[in-house]
């Protein structure tokens, strides 16, 4: 899903309002509220270094001289 279109549900007023128990109607628990907020953004540091590693290394190929890129061996077992 895309990140601008779910920012919404993390908003207080959304939260208030939906994040209720199905029967009883009691709200979420504010402690479980700030687990959820902070899951949001968990594991982000490894995701931005995977993308920059990913935009150099496609940096570095685009400024190769095409005629210096070797064909790669293929893999065992490929045809």
């Amino acid at each position: 899903m895309d990140p601008l279109l779910e920012r919404w549900l993390l908003t207080d007023e959304v939260i208030n309002n939906y994040l209720v128990h199905h029967q009883t109607g009691q709200p979420i628990p504010a402690e479980l509220v700030v687990k959820i907020k902070q899951a949001a953004t968990f594991n982000e540091g490894f995701k931005t270094t995977e993308y920059l590693a990913s935009t150099l290394i496609d940096l570095k190929l685009h400024m190769v001289d095409p005629t210096d890129i070797s064909t790669p061996m293929p893999l065992s077992g490929t045809r």
